[in-house]
């Protein structure tokens, strides 16, 4: 019983694999280059997968084969290392069940080459895939960006833009570019660019972030925050750290006073030249907003006056 249920999956698994034939008989073929070539294949040519299965298939029935002779081999062995007439049936069985095995292999083969030829030459033709080029990204909110430049070495958190095809970079306008420079110059280790162009997002409610010329940057600790901001002006950008919005808005107002506090006052305070408490405070309190629409804590930082 168990070689008739060996033979009927060894045959319902070739049917299975001979009807790809028919679901894919008009496609083009198409070749592959195999990381494995199989023997008796040329390693400096490409393969259709039809005959790379049919190679796997040739090699399994001569596996079959060997294997047959290994164990009749063994069964031979065992039957004269033994007198105990239960080993001598013992090792009777393993040869048997080799010519059996083997001889259920050769079977399935000849009945399915005899039925129909076809059903033990498998065809597989996988049509080519197109693969699309390089295209222009899409219009809507990501806008365009005239004279743009790639970010290069600036940093980023390798997810700052969006990126429509491989090998697209994120960028950042020439008007933008020169003052995050040196801003990076001047405060090195602490910009780490969060959102360029093309945005990732189709929320941002300031404009240019549609056209490269601002972009956001992740938070710093509390203690630097002034800081950063005064080395941001000190490079040509006005830097504007944002709080995500609250419920209740208290629980955001008391964030933002702690970072004040903790920007502007104690013995940890990294001053920077001429500084004055009163001036860090009123320019945090100017520069740290709270808008609706923000998700994490982090800057803005861009040219002009104001973001639009």
């Amino acid at each position: 019983m168990k070689y008739l249920i060996t033979a009927s999956i060894f045959l319902v698994l070739l049917m299975g694999l001979t009807t790809l034939k028919v679901a894919a008989q008009t496609a083009a073929p198409t070749g592959y280059w195999p990381l494995t070539p199989l023997p008796g294949m040329d390693p400096t040519q490409p393969v259709k997968a039809e005959d790379y299965i049919n190679s796997i298939f040739s090699i399994l029935i001569g596996l079959a084969g060997v294997l047959a002779v290994v164990m009749i081999i063994y069964g031979g062995i065992q039957y004269m290392s033994t007198d105990a007439f239960s080993g001598k049936s013992e090792a009777k069985s393993t040869i048997q069940n080799a010519f059996l095995g083997l001889g259920l292999a050769i079977a399935s083969y000849l009945i399915l080459n005899t039925i129909n030829p076809d059903l033990v030459n498998i065809k597989i033709n996988i049509p080519t895939q197109t693969i699309p080029g390089k295209t222009t990204p899409p219009a809507g909110p990501t806008g365009s960006c005239a004279g743009c430049t790639p970010l290069g070495s600036l940093f980023t958190n390798g997810n700052a833009c969006k990126k429509v095809n491989p090998g697209d970079v994120c960028q950042v306008s020439s008007s933008i570019y020169g003052a995050l420079t040196q801003f990076n110059t001047n405060f090195p280790g602490f910009l780490t660019i969060t959102e360029a162009w093309p945005p990732t997002s189709d929320k941002h409610t300031c404009a240019c972030h549609y056209s490269g010329t601002c972009v956001d940057a992740r938070a710093v600790p509390d203690v630097i925050v002034y800081n950063y901001i005064k080395a941001a002006e000190g490079s040509g950008l006005r830097a504007v750290f944002e709080i995500p919005a609250t419920v209740p808005p208290q629980v955001a107002q008391t964030r933002k006073s702690r970072i004040i506090e903790a920007s502007c006052g104690g013995s940890t305070q990294t001053k920077v030249k001429d500084f004055d408490p009163a001036v860090c405070r009123a320019l945090l309190n100017t520069n740290i907003v709270i808008p609706a629409n923000v998700k994490t804590e982090h800057f803005s930082l861009y040219t002009g006056a104001t973001c639009q």
